[in-house]
């Protein structure tokens, strides 16, 4: 900050501090940090290394640089749906469920480069889900995130959108959820037909 070189832990501080106490030499590596980005890559590569890291962890370190993943975090708070979907529909505004769909999105959110599309819209997808999933009570974790991908696409798909009316529909319809498989295509049926 103020021009000066300076040394810091950046992954190892426990043990650090343990062999301080027990009088035993520490052996270290150096790494020269370019800049925040730079920063950001060498936590996620070290502290990955030594132990799994979650999602948030990620999320954590590249909010340091990258203002999206402040935003992403924040939305997380916000909206009960899992985070790579959460993320899907900021990048997107859409989801994916199947062909490694979740699995892309958490390599993009891990190597920094998760990008909020189009904030507003998401945030509309986002709250039409919240809205639904009131009426179609929680469903197991699979069918809940089959039913959120299908919703999104669904709204997406259509020329206009009326939400207050979709919801009262789905209210009258919530029961024909309950015995639904787990077949995006009856999903996209039962949605199309209360449309």
């Amino acid at each position: 900050i103020d021009g000066n070189k300076t040394t810091y832990i950046i992954d190892g501080q426990h043990l650090y501090h343990a062999l301080i106490r027990a009088g035993i030499d520490i052996p270290y590596t150096e790494i020269i940090i370019k800049d925040n980005v730079d920063l950001a890559e060498h936590l996620a590569l070290l502290n990955n290394s030594s132990k799994s890291w979650s999602m948030l962890d990620y999320i954590t370190v590249w909010a340091n640089v990258n203002k999206d993943y402040i935003r992403l975090n924040k939305f997380y708070n916000t909206y009960d749906v899992e985070l790579c979907q959460l993320a899907d529909i900021l990048m997107n505004n859409s989801c994916t469920f199947y062909s490694g769909g979740a699995g892309s999105i958490s390599r993009v959110i891990k190597t920094g480069d998760f990008k909020i599309d189009d904030e507003k819209r998401a945030v509309f997808l986002l709250n039409c889900v919240t809205d639904a999933l009131k009426i179609v009570k929680r469903m197991d974790r699979m069918s809940n995130k089959l039913f959120i991908v299908t919703y999104v696409n669904f709204m997406n798909s259509l020329n206009s959108y009326n939400h207050k009316q979709f919801m009262a529909n789905l209210k009258l319809n919530k029961h024909k959820f309950v015995a639904i498989t787990q077949d995006p295509e009856e999903y996209k049926k039962l949605l199309k037909s209360i449309s």
